[in-house]
């Protein structure tokens, strides 16, 4: 299921989640920006180098 994921709504209080690993390509990054969501997401696709840092600024935590 890596990087599959386009959009999810998910109560982290019935499953007890507490980060989700990123579950959809980089090219759905921007539709995170200023998405209020309420798990934080952990940048997998869209971090390799530390060059892709600044990109994950109001995407990911």
């Amino acid at each position: 299921m890596n990087s599959r994921w386009l959009h999810c709504a998910i109560n982290s209080q019935l499953f007890d989640v507490l980060v989700l690993e990123q579950q959809f390509t980089a090219k759905y990054d921007q539709q995170l920006l200023g998405w209020a969501h309420t798990i934080p997401i952990c940048a997998d696709e869209s971090c390799h180098t530390r060059q892709d840092l600044d990109k994950l600024i109001g995407r990911h935590e």
